[in-house]
């Protein structure tokens, strides 16, 4: 196929999932569209992979082998890196694609190269009567997709844009950006460029829990930083990382606003979190169910440190914005959460 008629590469790194990845490979070049590629990178699988990709004779797929191992997010980086299409659309390879959709995406990636849109997100939010929510340049598109940690499959990168980003790899590789560095790139474009929703099903997220399929990959045997995501540790790192890098939004009176929502975002999603287990705590003690591992205090305690954690953080860094009205709307925070997490504490000892 000729470089200039590829709209979209379907960019899919895998790893120890050959027949998973076939499948995939295979369901998306049953679609008869003319205008896409499929590009696999293997992560050194060692298995069939290789073998089973390079038997498939459709033009439209090109197959790549790592040198070396290199983990999850350095072989996202180098699929989407091959990619020759004028979109660069990441896929996991135990997700999938809904080909019915495959000419409404070419149609709707089309129009956003017209609108100068320069990166989307599909399966995140869903509409049946809309297709496309595009997001303006600057503070509109920052809110919705700057500095987020989201699942990789449905990661749209508009290749002019993507080969002008600068040092981008380092945010695949480096692994202090954790396993889903896309935001970061997103608050970088976002800036001057405009983000938009693909609101069609085009992930297949609908069907998504039937295609789970579990497997042994040792994706993260080598990370150092790999934690259980919903522990504070790993939610205040997230965090940190977010404060580090305001410097990416050149809007500077908007800094001090999206940082204040961020913090209130991420309590509230650690909270919830809480919530969850301190519930799987209580049905321990109800109904005997000792395989749940939970420890509730733990928990509490760690509830408290967040806010001493953050607030320390802001002090020891002197964040310019972090001015004394930043501070005061902060403590109110503070203040409710604290109320909110003794109240709630106390109910739950009384349910238990």
């Amino acid at each position: 196929m000729e470089e200039e008629q590829v709209v979209v590469s379907f960019c899919i790194s895998t790893y120890k999932r050959e027949a998973i990845v076939e499948a995939l490979v295979l369901n998306i070049l049953s679609s008869s569209n003319p205008y896409f590629e499929v590009v696999v990178v293997d992560d050194c699988s060692g298995d069939g992979t290789i073998k089973r990709l390079s038997d498939i004779t459709d033009t439209r797929l090109r197959v790549f082998e790592r040198e070396q191992r290199g983990g999850g997010s350095a072989c996202w980086y180098d699929a989407l890196e091959k990619g020759k299409g004028r979109w660069l659309f990441q896929v996991l390879d135990r997700d999938w694609i809904d080909i019915s959709k495959m000419d409404l995406l070419i149609q709707t990636l089309r129009e956003l190269e017209n609108s100068n849109v320069s990166f989307a997100v599909a399966g995140e939010k869903l509409s049946e009567d809309e297709k496309v929510y595009i997001c303006k340049e600057g503070e509109e598109t920052l809110q919705e997709f700057a500095l987020r940690f989201s699942h990789p499959t449905g990661q749209i990168f508009r290749k002019s844009e993507w080969d002008m980003l600068e040092n981008k790899e380092q945010y695949f590789m480096d692994e202090k950006y954790g396993i889903y560095p896309h935001g970061y790139l997103y608050t970088i474009l976002g800036n001057k460029n405009k983000g938009a929703y693909i609101l069609f099903d085009i992930c297949d997220k609908k069907h998504y829990n039937q295609r789970v399929i579990k497997t042994v990959s040792g994706v993260y045997s080598t990370r150092t930083d790999k934690k259980e995501w919903f522990w504070p540790e790993s939610r205040f790192r997230l965090l940190t990382l977010a404060a580090e890098n305001v410097e990416l939004i050149e809007k500077k009176e908007y800094i001090k606003e999206f940082m204040l929502s961020r913090y209130v975002n991420f309590f509230y999603a650690v909270t919830l979190e809480w919530y969850n287990n301190c519930q799987n705590e209580i049905l321990k003690i109800r109904y005997g169910r000792n395989d749940i591992e939970t420890n509730y205090m733990s928990l509490m305690v760690n509830g408290f440190d967040y806010i001493t954690l953050f607030r320390e953080y802001l002090e020891h860094n002197r964040f310019w914005w972090a001015d004394d009205n930043f501070y005061s709307i902060l403590c109110n925070v503070d203040q409710q959460l604290v109320k909110w997490l003794i109240e709630w504490t106390n109910e739950l000892r009384k349910q238990s």
